[in-house]
């Protein structure tokens, strides 16, 4: 069995609050290049929006005190995406 979701297990039962089971150490870099533009589609009509591409990297590492066998376990990863908005505004 696993702790993943095992509430009932004991898994870490009788554990003073100062004895430290789990760290948990994460880096995020993010880099976000975009455009944003408006225009006036009419005297009381307008459209904004915007336009982003994201790339982002995670550098972490997790470590469980309690079992010495298991050292720093690496968590690392990286990905990219699109962010789109667009806006239809209208004036009074």
């Amino acid at each position: 069995m696993h702790a993943a979701g095992d509430q009932l297990g004991n898994l870490c039962a009788n554990r003073p609050t100062y004895v430290n089971l789990i760290s948990q150490d994460n880096d995020w870099h993010s880099l976000r290049l975009g455009l944003a533009g408006q225009t006036q589609l009419t005297e009381r009509l307008s459209l904004s929006g915007d336009v982003a591409f994201l790339f982002t990297r995670l550098d972490g590492k997790d470590q469980h005190h309690m079992r010495p066998k298991i050292k720093l376990i690496p968590e690392d990863g990286d990905g990219h995406g699109v962010q789109l908005e667009a806006v239809l505004g209208r004036g009074e």
